[in-house]
């Protein structure tokens, strides 16, 4: 077996830079679209543990209809404390075993489904998703790294929420990820609590102790190993000191990248790609600069503005034109002029507030908010929020479809987990031997959809031939296929062994109750 070579630390520092250099070009906009949006958290300012103040950010339309959307795409794809991630068979299985075969199989994997769903639905695994679909939103990228907990037998992996502004990524000639690079500061006391395999020479460890509580920047990377080679992906971690080459403190390798990172979409030719935020930003800047102009105005009209007599008695160096301000002129009328007359301010702003209420509809429908009629009234229909959450997933379009996808990884590194602490049996889930099936509200709304077109064919079917519906209609294989196609659990449907005793129990009463029709009647007594 080939075995691709692992990267220098010199090499793997180049590779970095130039993701980085290709990464540093988006941030000038997204720096633009979170103090617009989420100005007291966003990424980009220098000490993030002092929020920003939001003096940019004068309408909330945008933020109020990014968290619903947040919201309703962590509910409908990823719903919190639900069992929506199933491992079964694949297609190379089903095409080589009998049916079965492959129900005793399904039946064997959901002990494995039901390990992989407690650990998506644990707090830290529901916030980690929370925040990276928030950042999808917003920049087009979300990430997420599953940290292995070698010593905890109860967790056995933690979710935490990468802010994007520290990773860059580069792609491969097939267009997928194939390296992740993040930088970030951290305390040199903290490297053994995140990495207890790190391994720091004496010599330089002594010297970033000379200072008082030092702290150092480090490169935390995953390359894929290529083709042909034993090892899947390479996780590193790099110290990047002051003046030194870069020195490889961890490395470790993983069969499933560690990393699940969300895009909404992606342009040609580049890693990246907006998300509805940076889509819908002209809107967003505009708007909030007519919420600020509104405001402005509001406060001339309470406060007013004044002209006052250059008389020497005011500086006019001190004057500033706002609500309360006064402006120095040579005249203020009237017979030698008073020294401070209020000036007439009063403007009619109805031309802002009908151009702020546009930028409103158009920046909810950049997000997606209002699309759907209200959750409110009297109960919906089955049929209702199939067709409620079928709009939702066109309105969302390719998005949707790629976090679905990376879902997908998401689930595959949490069964590497559990086959590595020897929590489940070896499986390759690989989507072709065994597969990941999501059963999200999201993905079983895809489902119903073809449901209800053969349930609406049996209709049409019946009402046009009604006695040829069960000559033509395998009704027991339609009903067995519906309750697959819906999720229903496998223990509450009957085996092929429980049929067959049942056809056994009716044909049983079927003979009995021909033989009692056929038999004679009982003679009448005389």
């Amino acid at each position: 077996m080939i075995i691709m070579p692992q990267l220098s630390p010199i090499d793997v520092l180049k590779r970095s830079n130039a993701a980085w250099l290709i990464r540093d070009q988006w941030r000038n906009i997204l720096e633009d679209a979170y103090e617009l949006v989420f100005a007291g958290i966003n990424p980009y300012t220098q000490d993030k543990k002092a929020p920003r103040s939001m003096n940019r950010q004068f309408d909330s339309t945008a933020t109020a209809s990014t968290v619903r959307l947040a919201n309703r795409i962590l509910n409908e794809m990823t719903p919190p404390f639900d069992n929506w991630a199933d491992i079964k068979a694949g297609a190379l299985l089903e095409m080589t075993m009998d049916k079965e075969q492959i129900a005793a199989l399904d039946q064997q994997l959901s002990g494995v489904s039901k390990l992989v769903n407690i650990l998506v639905n644990s707090p830290t695994a529901v916030s980690a998703r929370s925040a990276a679909i928030l950042d999808t939103l917003i920049s087009g990228m979300g990430v997420i790294l599953g940290i292995e907990n070698p010593e905890d037998d109860v967790v056995p992996i933690t979710d935490q929420a990468v802010s994007q502004s520290e990773v860059a990524i580069e792609v491969n000639a097939r267009g997928e990820i194939g390296g992740i690079y993040r930088k970030r500061k951290i305390k040199v006391r903290e490297i053994k609590d995140i990495w207890p395999d790190a391994v720091i020479p004496s010599d330089l460890l002594a010297k970033l102790n000379e200072k008082k509580d030092p702290e150092i920047e480090v490169l935390e990377v995953t390359y894929e190993g290529g083709p042909g080679s034993n090892v899947a992906w390479y996780y590193e971690v790099l110290m990047c000191a002051k003046g030194q080459d870069p020195h490889r403190m961890v490395e470790r390798t993983y069969d499933v990248s560690p990393w699940t990172v969300f895009r909404w979409m992606v342009i040609p030719g580049m890693p990246y790609g907006p998300g509805p935020v940076l889509l819908g930003l002209a809107d967003i800047r505009t708007a909030n600069k007519v919420v600020e102009m509104i405001l402005q105005q509001a406060a001339i009209a309470m406060a007013g503005m004044y002209l006052v007599r250059d008389d020497g008695v005011l500086n006019p160096d001190n004057i500033r034109i706002a609500a309360g301000g006064m402006i120095p002129v040579q005249y203020t009328g009237g017979n030698g002029g008073a020294s401070m007359v209020p000036l007439g301010t009063n403007r009619e702003f109805d031309l802002g507030q009908l151009i702020l209420d546009q930028l409103r509809t158009a920046i909810k429908k950049h997000l997606y908010d209002g699309t759907l009629p209200p959750e409110t009234g009297s109960p919906r229909s089955a049929t209702e929020w199939i067709q409620r959450i079928k709009d939702l997933n066109q309105d969302l379009g390719v998005g949707i479809g790629m976090m679905m996808a990376d879902v997908v990884q998401y689930v595959r590194r949490r069964v590497e987990v559990l086959i590595k602490r020897g929590m489940v049996p070896k499986i390759s889930v690989d989507q072709l031997t065994t597969k990941v099936e999501i059963n999200s509200p999201l993905a079983r709304a895809q489902k119903l959809s073809k449901v209800q077109d053969v349930i609406n064919w049996l209709q049409m079917a019946n009402a046009a031939a009604p006695n040829a519906v069960a000559t033509v209609a395998n009704l027991e294989k339609i009903v067995a296929w519906i309750s697959s196609m819906m999720g229903v659990p496998p223990e509450l449907l009957y085996s092929e062994e429980e049929k067959k005793k049942i056809q056994q129990n009716i044909a049983a009463i079927t003979a009995a109750q021909a033989q009692q029709a056929n038999a004679p009647a009982p003679s009448q007594a005389s």
